[in-house]
């Protein structure tokens, strides 16, 4: 609360109007009716002069400078900041969206290659970083059966999209396919194994783009089965083999999110022995069924057209 003997020998009477910034006599008003509202007078909102030299000049507020509405590129070329082609800067999480959601520093994509010196300046197979590569393409996948059980499809098919044109996804179908599979060494109809590093890297440099892609026949062979007669069996090429491989990993994990909880034929992470556990519990219970039916398709997937 401003008194009158507070206020400086210059100012009291008709002489508070030099106080201000105007010349006005009815300036000096404001103080007269918080005086009598018994309210305290905020001198720096009328301009009186106040003691902080904060901002640089005596009794005059801060104004914050507005940026001129430009684009990216504008401000990356004024910064001299080289941008991609297109003049457009990279889109990443703001400061405000990582304070809500901290987990969007995990969803950075990592580096599959390891980066080169000035002596080596091309990636090779050797390069490669397998826990980073291994990591996105187990995040993108987790993404889309989290999207699944949410019913968020469209989410789900811009995500399977992704994952197709990944880099990572790629590179691990490639070394699935070539390096971990059993028929590794096993050749398509046109003869090519790809078991080099060499290879491999030339396999990937092809692009293994999905649009317009036509895989080539299959080559025919007979293996011989329990009963004496032989079993027709497809090879496909190792290049068809790992397209397969780059589509499955986008599809596998929504249908795992809407496949049966209690099915384990050719699922991912579900062996025989899981098989075994689920009918030993259900068959200890005390209200179980006393049958056990045990069904098989016969020829179904050699004679489905």
């Amino acid at each position: 609360m401003v008194r009158e003997q507070d206020l400086p020998q210059r100012t009291r009477g008709g002489d508070i109007q030099n106080a201000h910034r105007g010349t006005d006599d009815n300036r000096a008003e404001p103080i007269l009716l918080h005086r009598q509202l018994g309210k305290p007078y905020a001198s720096h909102i009328r301009g009186i002069p106040t003691a902080r030299k904060g901002d640089g000049a005596e009794g005059k507020r801060y104004r914050k400078t507005r940026t001129p509405p430009c684009s990216g590129a504008d401000r990356a070329a004024e910064a001299e900041i080289p941008t991609p082609k297109g003049g457009r800067l990279p889109v990443g999480p703001t400061g405000r969206k990582l304070w809500r959601n901290p987990n969007l520093w995990r969803s950075e994509t990592v580096k599959p290659f390891i980066e080169r010196t000035e002596g080596h300046p091309d990636p090779t197979w050797a390069d490669i970083n397998w826990h980073a590569v291994e990591g996105n393409v187990r995040r993108l996948q987790e993404r889309i059966y989290r999207a699944t059980m949410h019913n968020a499809w469209s989410k789900v098919q811009q995500l399977q999209k992704l994952l197709v044109r990944a880099t990572s996804n790629k590179l691990l179908a490639i070394r699935r396919i070539t390096q971990e599979n059993r028929g590794k060494h096993t050749a398509g109809i046109d003869g090519v194994v790809y078991d080099t590093p060499e290879a491999r890297w030339k396999l990937f440099q092809e692009g293994l783009i999905l649009k317009g892609y036509k895989p080539r026949p299959v080559r025919r062979v007979y293996i011989p089965t329990d009963n004496g007669k032989q079993r027709p069996l497809g090879i496909p090429t190792g290049k068809d083999r790992v397209m397969q491989a780059i589509v499955k990993a986008a599809l596998e994990p929504e249908w795992e999110a809407r496949c049966e909880a209690n099915s384990y034929g050719f699922r991912p992470g579900r062996c025989t022995m899981d098989a075994v556990t689920a009918i030993h519990t259900t068959m200890n219970r005390k209200d179980c069924s006393q049958w056990v039916l045990d069904a098989d398709i016969s020829g179904c997937l050699d004679r489905a057209s």
